[in-house]
């Protein structure tokens, strides 16, 4: 297992997701930030006093991918660049951590399993900013699913005022953090399809609201509203089983995950009893989920091990979320076969 200090590279380094990418990544010990990249050098300038002395700030990112000292880069530019810097890092042998969405559809994706199949690329680890997958809230919601009987369905509210984002729909940016949190939570679950229905309600050319519905094999069904022009911020997770259920509200400063021992039963004589038990709210960590995933990818870099948000997870969140959006273009036509 690698020991020394890795040398980390940022590119897009004066956005501002970046700033928490930086914050986290300097509580990390045994960690170098060697350099940060911006196209736009005055936004370098402005982080200049919150990165180390020996950091070095570049606009041209090629220099630093072909740097043989850099063990990995953090890619935080938009999303557009994504698929091409990728392919371009893991091609110099760099160890990558994307901002999410690391890819929109399959065919972008599919231009990187080639460099897996090599000998050096075999031992890269490709990792995605799915960001809730490490938040202590669904990792104490991972741990006690077994407690559930059969899970039953998912409904999750994501919705706020803005950011409105010319690179992208309401599903790529809000959808796809609960369809990763679904891969993440329900691996082996199968899905049978997708269908999602959107609207353009400010007329900018970019669908702002959205409905997605996944139905599993399993009779698992997934319900996801999104939306940009909600004036109350509201971001809820309620996940029903047979035997409990739990609520996650990511808005709570206390109390963020609430479990409900509660269920309805019914038996062959068509009567149907209430269960209404006990609530109850762990104490959870107070690390933040960026600081978690962070340590998680260097952990994974270091002992050459996949990352639970690495390549296969990113291949199953790239096409719910192509499958979700195409069928918003066909007004909510079910897209079955997602994985064929």
């Amino acid at each position: 297992m690698m020991t020394r200090k890795l040398k980390v590279a940022i590119l897009g380094a004066g956005g501002a997701w970046a700033q928490n990418v930086i914050r986290n990544l300097l509580k990390i010990e045994n960690i170098e930030l060697s350099y940060c990249v911006d196209v736009d050098y005055q936004k370098l300038e402005k982080i200049k006093n919150k990165v180390p002395f020996y950091t070095q700030l570049f606009t041209d990112h090629h220099f630093v991918i072909a740097n043989s000292e850099v063990d990995l880069i953090i890619i935080v530019t938009p999303i557009a660049s994504h698929p091409q810097l990728i392919q371009e890092c893991l091609i110099k042998n760099k160890n990558v951590l994307c901002q999410k969405p690391a890819f929109r559809t399959k065919e972008e994706m599919a231009k990187v399993f080639p460099i897996f199949s090599t000998e050096d690329g075999n031992k890269l680890i490709l990792m995605a900013c799915h960001t809730f997958c490490y938040h202590p809230a669904i990792e104490n919601i991972k741990q006690n699913l077994q407690n559930f009987g059969k899970i039953n369905y998912y409904k999750s509210t994501r919705i706020n005022l803005g950011l409105f984002n010319r690179e992208n729909t309401v599903i790529d940016d809000l959808g796809i953090h609960d369809i990763s949190i679904l891969c993440y939570l329900f691996p082996n679950e199968y899905v049978e399809y997708i269908s999602a229905t959107g609207t353009d309600n400010v007329k900018s050319g970019l669908i702002d609201t959205a409905n997605i519905s996944i139905k599993y094999k399993s009779g698992l069904l997934a319900n996801i509203d999104v939306s940009w022009i909600s004036a109350v911020k509201n971001r809820q997770i309620l996940i029903a089983g047979d035997e409990k259920t739990v609520l996650y509200d990511d808005c709570k400063n206390e109390n963020k995950v609430c479990y409900f021992d509660a269920g309805i039963d019914y038996d062959e004589s068509s009567l149907f009893s209430y269960r209404k038990g006990n609530m109850f709210s762990p104490r959870l960590s107070e690390i933040e989920a960026i600081e978690n995933e962070l340590q998680h990818f260097f952990d994974c870099v270091r002992k050459k091990e996949e990352s639970k948000t690495g390549l296969r997870h990113i291949l199953k969140v790239t096409r719910m979320l192509e499958a979700a959006n195409k069928s918003v273009l066909k007004n909510g036509e079910p897209i079955y076969n997602i994985f064929e």
